[in-house]
């Protein structure tokens, strides 16, 4: 297999920009969650019991902290992980071009 260095370009891209990049290995097998995050569940603070905790992963944290996010092997994700990375980028153009 020929690599064509897409990888080491965004990663010197981001490096000569001063941006943090997060990258996400792709698979057939990646869920939504894998993406976005999931709700778990952590110890309550009073030590009571536990509480339900959004805990957000790559694409969240990306958008959260301005980070670069590189999908790494995109075409091997499932549709709906898929359909979800179009609805929040959707989301986030409209939103974009209501503030402009």
């Amino acid at each position: 297999m020929c690599k064509t260095g897409k990888s080491a370009t965004i990663n010197a891209a981001a490096e000569e920009s001063g941006h943090e990049l997060l990258r996400l290995n792709l698979s057939s097998r990646t869920t939504i969650d894998d993406l976005i995050g999931k709700v778990v569940l952590r110890p309550s603070a009073d030590g009571s019991g536990e509480r339900p905790s959004f805990q957000p992963f790559a694409f969240t944290i990306a958008f959260r902290t301005g980070r670069w996010l590189m999908l790494d092997e995109l075409n091997l994700a499932p549709d709906p992980v898929l359909q979800a990375l179009e609805l929040a980028m959707d989301t986030v153009s409209d939103s974009i071009s209501h503030v402009d």
